[in-house]
């Protein structure tokens, strides 16, 4: 219906209710513990939750900056994920705890010791994360491109944090580019998400 529509077109039709389908989902699946119909006010109406730690909210917030700066950017997006895309426009998602995301430079300095299958130095990390985004870019499957970027991703670790907060938001670029429907993670259970990612990890 939307295939021969602008980028984007579909995804904007859906806005609202993706706006807080997914920046719910996303906030829920690292932990937050804000309900549906609280991510529903603090997004429409700017209140927050009575007794909750208040990056809670913040968290929520910046996925929904992030979510809108990237499906009104759909027209300049590559059909997955770039460099441009993943320091760009999802630099909202840190703006509130870390700085990994807005420079090209953001590569943690610092030794990992994670696994012992993660790369440990900075130019290492670079380089495959390079690799992913080269990978992705030759997949033409809009679905496999999706899932590759969404495990890879969480897999290197190229980030001190919001790692798999970034690959969710990676994955819906193929969609939103194609106009196809968005992942938003709606009844996926933390711990079965938690358990599918450690095992692509192990």
């Amino acid at each position: 219906m939307f295939a021969a529509e602008a980028a984007g077109t579909y995804a904007k039709q859906i806005l609202s209710r993706l706006l807080i389908d997914l920046s719910w989902n996303s906030s829920r699946l690292e932990g937050n513990t804000y309900s549906f119909l609280d991510t529903r006010r603090l997004i429409e109406f700017g209140e927050e939750a009575e007794g909750r730690d208040r990056l809670e909210a913040q968290m929520i917030v910046n996925h929904k900056d992030a979510i809108e700066f990237l499906v009104n950017a759909a027209m300049r997006l590559a059909s997955t994920a770039t460099r441009s895309s993943i320091f760009m426009e999802f630099s909202p998602i840190t703006s509130w705890r870390t700085r990994e995301l807005r420079s090209a430079a953001a590569f943690p300095r610092r030794h990992r010791t994670i696994d012992l299958s993660t790369p440990s130095r900075s130019q290492q990390i670079e380089e495959y994360f390079n690799q992913i985004l080269a990978t992705a870019a030759a997949i033409e499957d809009p679905y496999e491109q999706s899932f590759f970027v969404m495990v890879q991703l969480p897999y290197l670790q190229p980030f001190d944090d919001v790692n798999k907060r970034v690959s969710r938001l990676a994955a819906n670029i193929p969609f939103i580019k194609r106009n196809l429907s968005p992942l938003s993670f709606t009844d996926v259970p933390r711990s079965l998400y938690t358990e599918a990612m450690l095992a692509f990890t192990n």
